[in-house]
């Protein structure tokens, strides 16, 4: 196996992803996302209005959407062309 050497970046990178407060960061996320699809699964975005069922399901959809796309960033999606 070949290992690359990572740069100042993505180093740092990886010291933030794993660190102690970006942790509790990423946990409260996970939660967060959780508790939207409980409510979801729980009909709390259920409302007598039909458009209005549609907006409250758009809306925690995108919400847990984005919290995943938060999850699952990556150092280079981050830091892009930045070099060290």
């Amino acid at each position: 196996m070949i290992e690359t050497e990572l740069t100042p970046q993505q180093e740092a990178y990886l010291e933030w992803k794993t660190h102690p407060v970006t942790q509790a960061f990423l946990s409260y996320l996970r939660q967060k996302r959780e508790a939207s699809k409980e409510a979801w699964a729980n009909a709390q975005y259920v409302d007598s209005h039909d458009k209005a069922d549609i907006y409250m399901n758009a809306g925690a959809i995108a919400a847990c959407s984005i919290i995943q796309d938060i999850l699952d960033l990556e150092a280079d999606q981050i830091l892009g062309d930045i070099d060290g």
